[in-house]
């Protein structure tokens, strides 16, 4: 596949970053740990880590798995046919639309040893905030850049991250303006350990505001600046908070060659960081606007990053229990390669009212393929755009404003998922 490893920095001398094949242990800010084997697999790119049978996983206590530090998936998880499956709170929400109301949510309450993730309703941008045991957190991407979507992803960072807690990790996906909208003002209300983004240089205001509030975070805090641009940075490069794993699965500043044409819009996307989080047997996977195929393309179509996920899932898993969907629910993203290889029970879309998102053909790709429509949330809950969009929820005529549709995602403690629209407080 013509992928190899060539670190450009000495990672035992840069107190955060972790490569790959290594889990970086947040607690004991110890150095990067290496496995052999999965460094092996990340150098030649050739699949050598298999998966476990039920059996086997069964067996292994967490803390042998932790011992070892198995990094590219500590568990190397296991997606378990019949397994418990959707929470009734969001089943009861999800009944509630598909009669006619779009008012109705669930409120999903977090346990201390719980891990929420709330997908913010930032209107056509994205922004998740995530809560770990703790005392934990992370940003995956900072939500759109104007107006009340902006204002509302900055209200639900500083409602679930305390004025005076540290942020452990930042992922902005790419460049593009609406995954930053309030970067400097996360990066200047907190202290956060650690940014990971792609170095894409733009011309907007709002990447040159995120772009100078992280090197003076960098300069005030000691950030740790994991900028693709000077480091490559490999899939596998895992990190530890406790017993949550974030694994970057994919991340490129410029998509690799063999990709093949791209165009100008589709290379910045197809580049996107894209993270899977792991706890108590359970992933949500984090697919910023990664690129799977061309728009109109047939659905058999698997292309780019999508593509390069596929090929690698061996390695670097990408099965998930929840899928924040690629580049908002576009066309041009979740490829049918990419949802077998996820197999997602749930799936989430962050969308406004632009750009006709997301895409009826890409919703039906996820039906075709398992996923029951009761599983599927948007944030444009009611959105008429017309065209091309999604008709599912739909209320004629209807402008879905920011700021009132946020998805709640919950791993439990005891490994269950839950995913539920958020009542409002």
């Amino acid at each position: 596949m013509g992928f190899a490893v060539r670190a450009k920095v000495d990672h035992r001398s840069t107190p955060g970053l972790a490569s790959g094949g290594v889990t970086f242990d947040v607690q004991n800010e110890g150095y990067p740990q290496f496995s052999p084997r999965c460094e092996s697999a990340l150098m030649t790119g050739l699949p050598s880590v298999r998966r476990v049978t039920a059996a086997k996983s069964e067996e292994r206590s967490m803390s042998t798995r932790i011992r070892r530090k198995r990094s590219v998936d500590p568990a190397v998880a296991l997606r378990e046919p019949g397994r418990w499956s959707m929470a009734c709170a969001a089943g009861v929400a999800w009944c509630a639309l598909v009669l006619g109301s779009v008012d109705v949510a669930i409120s999903l309450e977090r346990g201390e040893n719980d891990v929420l993730v709330r997908v913010v309703d930032t209107g056509p941008g994205l922004c998740c905030v995530v809560v770990m045991p703790g005392d934990h957190y992370m940003i995956y991407d900072a939500g759109y850049f104007q107006g009340l979507g902006e204002r509302h992803c900055m209200d639900s960072v500083q409602e679930l991250v305390p004025d005076d807690a540290t942020i452990d990790l930042m992922v902005l996906s790419h460049s593009d303006a609406d995954h930053l909208g309030v970067a400097d003002e996360i990066l200047d209300a907190y202290t956060v350990k650690r940014v990971l983004h792609l170095g894409y240089e733009r011309s907007t205001r709002t990447w040159e505001d995120a772009d100078r509030a992280i090197k003076l975070e960098k300069e005030r805090e000691g950030c740790v600046d994991i900028n693709l641009r000077y480091f490559e940075y490999p899939p596998g490069a895992t990190y530890r908070f406790g017993d949550v794993f974030v694994t970057m699965v994919a991340g490129f500043h410029t998509p690799p060659a063999e990709w093949g044409p791209l165009n100008t819009s589709e290379s910045r996307n197809a580049g996107s960081i894209v993270v899977r989080l792991y706890y108590k047997q359970r992933s949500v996977l984090f697919a910023g606007d990664t690129v799977g195929r061309h728009i109109g393309n047939p659905p058999d179509k698997c292309i780019a990053a999508e593509k390069f996920m596929v090929d690698n899932r061996e390695v670097i898993p990408i099965d998930s229990d929840v899928l924040i969907a690629p580049h908002h629910g576009a066309d041009n993203g979740s490829a049918t390669c990419f949802i077998q290889a996820v197999s997602p029970q749930f799936v989430i879309f962050s969308a406004g009212h632009d750009y006709e998102h997301p895409r009826a053909a890409a919703a039906q790709r996820y039906l075709t393929n398992g996923v029951q429509l009761q599983n599927m949330f948007r944030t444009d809950l009611g959105d008429d755009e017309g065209g091309d969009e999604w008709s599912h929820g739909r209320v004629a005529g209807q402008v879905d404003p920011p700021a009132d549709d946020d998805v709640d995602i919950l791993l439990s403690e005891a490994g269950d998922v839950a995913v539920a629209y958020r009542t409002s407080p």
